[in-house]
């Protein structure tokens, strides 16, 4: 499972004029056309925080086993919202569809059922599907945002519990300007993954790990912009870091040294025949 997001995102309708020459007779002028174009505006928030655990347990059928996890986790951070959602003077040729933020999951078949986002105080409802550019699926919800006639900026607070099960590794792509994901596990053998390094202790009762980035330490604003206008994602997603539940010695490498020392004795018994 990767845990992406959020991302607030606030579709438009813009009006355009376009100056067409038109032929009038023997005359060339410039006529002047309407015509509205639809898009989105899309918005990174200033902090994430992630904090969760993942409790492992073993999946078996025949000989064959991995190690699989759930637990539960809070997200929450804020947004700074600008004045106009950012358009200045041309506002007033902006008409401006419902607020909807989005969480970017892996395999949403992992998620729990009970989840809800609280919004700046007010329960809102998640809906599957996401859809954005960088985050693939994952969940979605309509949220409530003043409208920018006023002109102000707006600060808005979010907080959201979910339940998620998951398969060996876990990573994060938290999208705040300040980011903090804490996690914790009973799992007595951690690889950590990912270009950001983790704060980490492990000791007979598991791990906890912690990782700490900002806006200084990559260039995710930037990333997140070539992902969702121009579909160029893999800067984006190679952000991502993270942890897998490392099985030091299984079956397999059990049975494959097996094999290689079988070869080495009977190699070496030869090698020293043909030798003497």
């Amino acid at each position: 499972q990767i845990l992406k997001g959020p991302v607030l995102v606030v579709p438009y309708r813009k009006l355009v004029i376009e100056t067409v020459r038109e032929e009038r007779g023997s005359k060339i002028v410039d006529v002047p056309r309407r015509k509205f174009v639809t898009g989105s505006r899309h918005f990174l928030p200033e902090t994430v925080v992630m904090t969760g655990m993942a409790v492992p347990q073993e999946r078996r059928r025949g000989i064959y086993r991995a190690q699989a996890y759930s637990g539960g986790w809070e997200i929450n951070g804020h947004f700074e919202v600008p004045a106009d959602f950012g358009v200045g003077m041309e506002r007033g040729r902006y008409s401006w569809g419902k607020p909807e933020i989005h969480f970017g999951v892996t395999d949403p078949r992992g998620l729990a059922p009970e989840m809800a986002l609280n919004w700046d105080g007010i329960v809102v409802v998640m809906q599957p599907g996401s859809g954005l550019a960088g985050l693939g699926r994952g969940i979605h919800a309509q949220v409530d945002i003043d409208q920018p006639g006023a002109g102000k900026a707006q600060s808005v607070a979010f907080e959201m519990r979910l339940g998620l099960t998951g398969l060996s590794r876990m990573q994060f792509l938290p999208t705040g300007r300040s980011s903090e994901v804490r996690l914790s596990s009973s799992w007595p053998h951690p690889g950590f993954s990912g270009p950001l390094l983790a704060d980490h202790r492990i000791d007979g009762n598991g791990f906890r790990a912690t990782w700490k980035t900002s806006y200084l330490a990559n260039n995710l604003q930037q990333e997140y912009s070539g992902c969702f206008e121009a579909g160029r994602c893999d800067g984006f997603n190679a952000t991502a870091f993270g942890v897998d539940l490392v099985e030091p010695a299984n079956l397999y490498q059990q049975l494959e040294r097996s094999a290689k020392y079988g070869l080495l004795f009977v190699g070496l018994t030869f090698i020293a025949f043909f030798l003497f």
